[in-house]
């Protein structure tokens, strides 16, 4: 394709694709980078059983093995393992987040270069536990298994008691009902060398909650939101002939000031970022 002259631009939603651009970000101040870690927190609380993703997509992958880049290697590791807590910004806080299966570890070594030696996503939510444990006890296994002589495969009959995705006139009824609330935040967390010191950058975004999102757009939620305005942006860009790098590509080879371009038209959108810097020495 890089032949051809076209640009196939990949992985553009929130995660990956904004989570992607932070990496890069940072990766811009660093003369080296040694480990990446890419880290979201999101959920609903609800009173009745909620999804905000398609349900046959976000169940499967939660059964699927992760993978983590270490020394030069893709490696696949059990899902839910890699427990630990994450200090995520308020109003998150500090959560508990797992090893997910998601693209940021295999095309950030790939194209952030720089020595990288590590890359992993890990991910946690309100709902966490409750998956971990349908994973665990094979609900999500694609294997017919006989139960009263009838061959039925464990996902099958998960995913048909799963509730739908709620329409955009269901998720206005619960919000001014007080039947729901979500939020979400991002970090990317970077190590590496800035000159003759060992650095560790951080940039954050936590978005708008549920409630907050219902003043700018009536009945959108966070999942959709933060997911579909990166894309908008980058088919926009893409559009105008402003992304010129050619070939199939990920947000973090984007020039620079492509990114730049970017995260502003996040801001206009109601997606900020924090930075947050220390020294390692």
């Amino acid at each position: 394709m890089e032949e051809s002259g076209l640009t196939a631009l990949i992985d553009t939603g929130v995660s990956p694709g904004f989570t992607n651009v932070l990496v890069a970000q940072v990766a811009d101040m660093l003369d080296r980078v040694e480990e990446i870690r890419v880290r979201l927190w999101g959920g609903v609380e609800s009173k009745e059983p909620t999804s905000f993703w398609s349900p046959e997509t976000a169940w499967t992958d939660m059964a699927e093995k992760p993978v983590v880049y270490e020394n030069g290697e893709y490696k696949r590791v059990p899902p839910f393992s890699g427990e630990e807590v994450y200090n995520f910004p308020d109003p998150v806080g500090s959560q508990t987040v797992f090893w997910h299966s998601h693209e940021e570890p295999e095309t950030l070594p790939r194209f952030i270069g720089k020595g990288v030696k590590y890359v992993d996503f890990k991910m946690g939510g309100p709902d966490f536990p409750l998956a971990k444990a349908i994973v665990e006890m094979g609900l999500l296994n694609d294997k017919p298994i006989n139960v009263k002589g009838v061959e039925v495969a464990p996902r099958n009959v998960f995913l048909a008691l799963v509730p739908p995705t709620p329409s955009m006139e269901e998720v206005e009824r619960m919000i001014k009902a007080g039947m729901i609330n979500m939020r979400m935040c991002c970090a990317a967390d970077v190590k590496g060398q800035k000159k003759d010191a060992k650095m560790r950058y951080i940039l954050y975004s936590s978005f708008m909650d549920i409630n907050e999102l219902e003043k700018r757009m009536s009945g959108a939620n966070p999942v959709a939101y933060i997911t579909s305005i990166p894309a908008s942006i980058f088919t926009k860009m893409l559009v105008k002939g402003k992304i010129r790098t050619r070939g199939v590509i990920p947000p973090e080879a984007l020039e620079p000031a492509v990114r730049q371009t970017f995260i502003a038209e996040l801001v206009e959108k109601g997606i900020t970022v924090r930075e947050k810097a220390e020294s390692l020495d």
